[in-house]
């Protein structure tokens, strides 16, 4: 699995594993992005991302590490990097056998030519 050069893509097909609860959370998200989208009006970016700052713009790159510091400290757990939540993540998949086509799409990952010479097994494939 290799990792994409361009970051600024994220298109990760978001019904894997999803409950009927989840769609209700993002049908609620949409709604208050409607209402932002509304509150901002002619100062709207509106450049179509699902999570976005008041205006609709890019969020600030340090709000999900922030974010993620301080629901790390309300929960009570060790201080760690939000990459390495990247890490779990893509561990947790492939110790539930999802597909390596699936855990590429999440990960951002260039899936393997095929016919590669790859030996790796599950446990030691790349996880950044």
């Amino acid at each position: 699995m290799a990792k994409l050069r361009n970051s600024a893509r994220r298109v990760v097909a978001l019904a894997l594993g999803l409950h009927w609860e989840d769609f209700d959370i993002l049908r609620r998200h949409q709604e208050a992005h409607e209402r932002e989208r509304i509150a901002a009006g002619t100062d709207w970016e509106g450049k179509g991302y699902i999570f976005a700052s008041l205006i609709g713009g890019p969020l600030s790159p340090n709000t999900d590490s922030h974010t993620w510091k301080r629901l790390l400290r309300d929960a009570g757990v060790r201080n760690g990097r939000l990459h390495d939540a990247r890490h779990t993540a893509a561990t947790v998949l492939l110790i539930l056998g999802a597909p390596d086509v699936v855990i590429d799409s999440i990960m951002g990952w260039e899936p393997e030519p095929a016919g590669a010479d790859n030996k790796n097994t599950g446990a030691d494939k790349k996880t950044n």
